[in-house]
C-alpha cells in the first residue's frame, strides 16, 4: 500500500527543522546584543526571500490590503523574533521553545475568535493539553 504524503506536510516538516536548527545558532551566539543580532537576522531573512522571490516566484500579485496585512504581519513577527532572541539570552532552548510553541494555542483561538474557523472535538482538546503542558513546563 502506497501513503501519499500532501505537500504542505513535507514543506512544514522542513519549516520545523529549520526553526530548530536557528534556534540553536541563535542560542550559541555570542559578542552582539540581541537588538544588533535581530536586525542582522531579519535583514539577512530579508534579502534570502527576496533573491527566491526574484528567482523562483513566477506571479507577483500586491495590492492595498496585502500590503497592508504583510507590513503589519512583518511588524509583529519582527518584534515576536527580539523577544523570542531575548528570552533566549535568559533562559534554556528547551524551556524557551516549549513556552514559544504556544503560539500555536494561541494561532488556533485567534483563528476561531477573529476568522471564525470553526474547532473540531480534537482541536479543542489539543489546545486544553498544550495550554496544560505549556503551564507545566513554566512551572
Amino acid at each position: 500500500m502506497k501513503v501519499k504524503m500532501n505537500p504542505y506536510v513535507i514543506i512544514a516538516i522542513v519549516s520545523s527543522m529549520l526553526f530548530g536548527f536557528v534556534t540553536i545558532v541563535q542560542k550559541k551566539t555570542t559578542g552582539i546584543d540581541s537588538v544588533s543580532f535581530a536586525m542582522i537576522s531579519l535583514g539577512t531573512s530579508f534579502l534570502s526571500i527576496f533573491i527566491y522571490w526574484l528567482i523562483f516566484s513566477p506571479v507577483k500579485t500586491m495590492n492595498m490590503n496585502g500590503l497592508t496585512y504583510s507590513a503589519l504581519a512583518g511588524i509583529i513577527s519582527g518584534f515576536a523574533y527580539l523577544f523570542f532572541i531575548l528570552a533566549l539570552r535568559m533562559c534554556k532552548v528547551s524551556t524557551v521553545v516549549i513556552i514559544n510553541s504556544f503560539s500555536a494555542v494561541i494561532a488556533v483561538i485567534l483563528a476561531s475568535v477573529l476568522i471564525h474557523e470553526k474547532l473540531s472535538v480534537t482541536q479543542i482538546a489539543g489546545v486544553i493539553l498544550g495550554t496544560s503542558g505549556v503551564i507545566l513546563v513554566s512551572l
